[in-house]
C-alpha cells in the first residue's frame, strides 16, 4: 500500500516543462495550448515558456534551471532552445520527404521524439531506426470547432458555392495548383467564389502576395475569371468556425503537411475536404471520407522557392504535370455539382475525427507517456 501510494505521489507532482510557441495564432501554439489545457484538465501540471514575441499567456512560465523535470521542446528543432531537463523531448513535426543536415543534427540532443504523424515517425525512421519515438497527434477543440453556430457576414458579400483555403502563403501549400486548377476550371458565369485566408510568413508582406493572385488571374483565368478573394484581416481562433460555417467547401492541394489542422477544423465545422493523397493528412484523410489529389512525382525544393533557406533541396510532390491541374479541376467541379453527396461523406470524417483528435483524447495519450517515463527516472 505504501508503494502504491508513493507511485501515486511521484505521478500525480510530475515536472513538466514545455516551451514552444503559444500566443500567436499558429498552428504551433493552437496545439501547445491544447496540450497543456489537456493535461491540466487531467491532472497534470505544466509549466511553459513562450518562444514567441506576440501576445501574452497566463500559463505559469516554468524556471530555467528546473533540471529535475521532463522538459518538452515543441518546435522546429532548427529553431529549438534546448530544454533544461533530466528528460528531454523533443515534440516536432515533418512535412517533407528528407530531412535537412539542421534537422538531423538536433534529434542527437534528445532522449525521445514526439511525432504528430504516422508519416513524420516514417520519414524520421529512414535515418534513425533506433530512435525512441512516440507519435502524438495534434489535438482540436471539438466544443469550438462544431457544424451548428454562427456564420460570418463578408463585406462585401461574396458570390455563390464558396471554396475556402486556409494556409500560411508558401510553395508548400500548393496555392500554385489551387489559383490554376481554380482559374481554369470556373468562368465569372459560374456561381462560384475562392476565398483565400493565408497568413503571412516571416518577411512576407501582403502586396507581393495580391500581386502574385492577380498575375495567376492574368494568365489563366481567361477573358472572364471566376471571383477570387483574399481575407486580409486578422483573425483570432475563436472566430475561425465562424468562417468556415460561411463557406461551403474546404480546399488545400499541400505539398506537405507535418498534421493538417485546417483540415480538421473546416471538416467539423460542415466542409467537405479537398486535399492532396500525401504526408500527415493521409492518417485520417481517405477516399471514402475526403476528394483528394494523387501526387505525381518527387522533387527537391529549389531555392527561393520556400521563404527560408531551410527548406532548400529537401524532397515534396512536385504537382506540376498536366494531369494533376487537370485532376484538381475535376475534383473542384465535382465538389461543386455534387456538395450534399460530398457532406455525407464527410459525416464519416467528422467522426473520425471526434474518437481520436479530440484534446481529452490526446492529453490522455500524452499523460500515459509521460507517467510511463516519470516512473523510470531516478
Amino acid at each position: 500500500m505504501f508503494n502504491l501510494t508513493w507511485l501515486f505521489f511521484r505521478l500525480k507532482y510530475m515536472n513538466i516543462n514545455l516551451q514552444g510557441r503559444f500566443c500567436d495564432n499558429s498552428g504551433y501554439a493552437k496545439v501547445n495550448k491544447n496540450l497543456v489545457s489537456g493535461l491540466e484538465k487531467l491532472g497534470i501540471k505544466v509549466s511553459v515558456k513562450p518562444l514567441d514575441k506576440k501576445g501574452n499567456t497566463s500559463l505559469p512560465v516554468f524556471p530555467s534551471c528546473s533540471k529535475k523535470s521532463i522538459g518538452i521542446d515543441s518546435i522546429v528543432p532548427s529553431l529549438s532552445v534546448l530544454p533544461i531537463s533530466k528528460y528531454k523531448i523533443l515534440y516536432t513535426t515533418i512535412e517533407t520527404n528528407t530531412l535537412s543536415k539542421t534537422f538531423l543534427d538536433c534529434i542527437h540532443n534528445y532522449h525521445e521524439i514526439w511525432l504528430t504523424s504516422d508519416y513524420s515517425e516514417k520519414i524520421l525512421k529512414k535515418y534513425f531506426q533506433d530512435r525512441k519515438t512516440f507519435i502524438l497527434p495534434d489535438s482540436i477543440d471539438t466544443k469550438l470547432y462544431q457544424e451548428d453556430g454562427p456564420k460570418y457576414s463578408f463585406e462585401p458579400s461574396l458570390k455563390g458555392f464558396i471554396f475556402v483555403s486556409v494556409f500560411g502563403w508558401s510553395y508548400r501549400k500548393g496555392y500554385d495548383v489551387l489559383l490554376k486548377s481554380y482559374l481554369q476550371e470556373f468562368t465569372s458565369k459560374d456561381n462560384v467564389t475562392l476565398l483565400i485566408v493565408a497568413k503571412l510568413n516571416y518577411k512576407q508582406n501582403l502586396q507581393s502576395i495580391k500581386e502574385t493572385i492577380q498575375k495567376y488571374i492574368e494568365i489563366y483565368g481567361g477573358d472572364s475569371p471566376p471571383l477570387v478573394v483574399r481575407f486580409e484581416k486578422e483573425i483570432e481562433e475563436e472566430n475561425m468556425p465562424d468562417i468556415y460555417r460561411a463557406c461551403d467547401a474546404f480546399v488545400l492541394f499541400t505539398r506537405g503537411e507535418g498534421f493538417g489542422l485546417p483540415f480538421i477544423e473546416s471538416s467539423l465545422c460542415g466542409l467537405p475536404i479537398i486535399g492532396t493523397n500525401w504526408s500527415a493528412p493521409t492518417m485520417y484523410l481517405n477516399h471514402q471520407n475526403s476528394n483528394l489529389l494523387e501526387i505525381d512525382t518527387l522533387g527537391k525544393v529549389q531555392p527561393g522557392q520556400m521563404p527560408v533557406h531551410y527548406w532548400d533541396n529537401l524532397e515534396m510532390p512536385n504537382l506540376s504535370s498536366p494531369e494533376i491541374i487537370i485532376n484538381a479541376r475535376k475534383l473542384l467541379r465535382y465538389v461543386f455539382e455534387n456538395h450534399k453527396k460530398c457532406k455525407e461523406k464527410n459525416i464519416k470524417l467528422q467522426n473520425y475525427i471526434k474518437e481520436n483528435f479530440s484534446i481529452d483524447v490526446v492529453a490522455n495519450k500524452a499523460k500515459k507517456r509521460l507517467e510511463t517515463i516519470w516512473s523510470k527516472l531516478k
